[in-house]
């Protein structure tokens, strides 16, 4: 929940100051990267839980392919 919350207060943080200093390429990639940290834990998670799923589907008796 805290790097969630840090990732959060940091992409606010990258919004804030491209608004006021201005957009450049360099914060346009920093906001990029921020945002990568924030969802791939997430998306990594739910890719690992279907797949675990998936695999407990097809262990289970009288399930067809």
């Amino acid at each position: 929940m805290s790097v969630a919350i840090l990732f959060t207060g940091l992409t606010f943080a990258v919004r804030i100051y491209r608004s006021i200093a201005g957009d450049s390429d360099i914060m346009f990639l920093v906001n990029q990267a921020v945002l990568f940290c924030v969802f791939f834990p997430g998306y990594a998670w739910l890719a690992k839980a279907c797949f675990d799923a998936d695999r407990r589907f097809s262990r289970a008796a009288g399930t067809e392919p």
